[in-house]
């Protein structure tokens, strides 16, 4: 027969078990949001870059082509025109300084002729 002291429930032996593994998978919750960002911010670099090289194509100065991308994203802006084309070159900001120059993105467009 069981009696109550037999049904007592003694701690488990492993009781910091969860504060270890929680110790252990923080840093990786931390690397994979800080990828996640680090994406996030090169499909924005890609989505603004388009409009920019648009108003190159169109012939707006150096500084226009700046102007209509976000703060962030104009260090180091290049607008190239070659044959017809114009290419627009736009660094991407880094959510770790890991190194300069790691991400660009670089967008293209038809001249237009007016």
């Amino acid at each position: 027969m069981t009696t109550r002291r037999d049904m007592h429930c003694e701690p488990a032996p492993e009781g910091g078990q969860a504060t270890v593994e929680f110790v252990g998978v923080l840093p990786l919750v931390v690397l994979a949001c800080t990828i996640c960002v680090q994406a996030l911010l090169l499909a924005i670099g890609v989505f603004v870059a388009q409009p920019a090289v648009d108003r190159a194509a169109r012939g707006a100065s150096d500084a226009d082509v700046s102007a209509a991308l976000p703060s962030a994203y104009r260090r180091d802006v290049r607008v190239t025109s070659d044959s017809g084309r114009v290419e627009l070159r736009v660094h991407v900001p880094m959510v770790l300084p890991i190194g300069r120059d790691r991400l660009v993105v670089h967008s293209s467009s038809r001249a237009v002729r007016t």
